[in-house]
């Protein structure tokens, strides 16, 4: 069934520290920036996107929030595919105050009330960049669903910072997939469910941040909430949630030549809805995700990781 690969690539960055080996970190040089002309006279959406990654403490309350946004245009091209400009990509990072109460204002961050004016920073080299997409991102002749048709990411660099454009990246372009799951929908309650169990989907490794990223995947469940209303747009609703295990290995760096590697292993769950134009695609979107995992640390300890992420993706035009 190849709809059960195609929505294995929603995913957190899994971050933590602990050790089990070293490794020598090697310089990861930046590849030229290729970008695609896109024709003129077509009509084009934008998107704006919102990600923050939430760290968490051992007993799972927020510490700290990283944040990163970017602009999205998206313009389709009859018999030929599709094109998509990204801009304005930042990112930052701030503590929450150590007197606030986590419950009430930490684990949202529409209620967070501490001192989040920390200044962004532009990720200069992808602001502007244009790619061509003929169909989508997973091949859907391939047996395993594997991610492809990416566009040529070398140009991005290899820390932390890159490696999340990377997921947005993907993430961006999922939605267009899950719409694939419901288009023969009929009605306010139908439901679409499947079981990806024993099957594995493999992510780029990002040197120097993550390598031999696996995912294997859960259960998929989608159901219909019925027509809405998007800024006096006839809209669709839909639920869904997703849980799938992961396993990689973690690159802590240790100065500028040494790091240490990290095997992690841990399972995640996406929680949220998103919303359709009446031709099925996104207007709107946002779910929480949340991670459990640990990391084989030194002395044989076996060190806790939790985070969870939020994303939001509106239609602005």
């Amino acid at each position: 069934m190849q709809k059960l690969f195609k929505a294995s690539v929603l995913f957190s960055l899994l971050i933590g520290l602990g050790g089990c080996s070293l490794t020598l970190q090697k310089p990861s040089p930046q590849g030229q920036r290729v970008d695609t002309n896109i024709p003129a006279g077509h009509p084009s959406r934008s998107y704006e996107v919102v990600v923050r990654y939430f760290i968490l403490d051992k007993l799972g309350i927020p510490q700290s929030v990283d944040e990163a946004r970017a602009d999205v245009t998206h313009v389709a091209v009859a018999n030929q595919g599709h094109y998509y400009r990204w801009g304005n990509y930042q990112f930052r990072s701030f503590r929450l105050k150590q007197n606030e109460s986590p419950v009430e204002s930490g684990m949202e961050y529409d209620q967070i009330s501490s001192d989040d004016h920390a200044p962004w920073k532009n990720l200069e080299e992808v602001n502007g960049f244009t790619y061509f997409i003929e169909q989508t991102i997973v091949d859907k002749q391939h047996d395993g669903g594997q991610i492809r048709f990416l566009p040529n990411l070398n140009f991005v660099r290899k820390n932390i910072d890159g490696f999340r454009f990377y997921l947005q990246l993907i993430d961006f372009h999922m939605w267009d997939i899950y719409a694939d799951f419901t288009r023969d929908f009929k009605q306010k309650g139908d439901v679409f469910q499947v079981s990806e169990e024993g099957h594995t989907i493999r992510l780029d490794e990002w040197p120097n941040v993550i390598r031999d990223l696996n995912m294997q995947g859960g259960t998929i469940y989608i159901e219909s909430l019925g027509n809405s209303e998007f800024k006096q747009q006839a809209s669709k609703l839909y639920y869904f949630q997703q849980n799938q295990r992961l396993e990689s290995i973690i690159i802590a760096p240790l100065g500028k030549r040494l790091a240490l590697k990290l095997p992690q292993t841990g399972s995640n769950r996406f929680m949220g809805y998103y919303e359709t134009d009446m031709e099925d695609r996104v207007l709107f979107a946002r779910f929480n995700e949340y991670f459990h995992g640990k990391i084989d640390a030194p002395l044989f300890i076996n060190a806790p990781n939790y985070a969870k992420r939020e994303y939001i993706l509106r239609r602005v035009k």
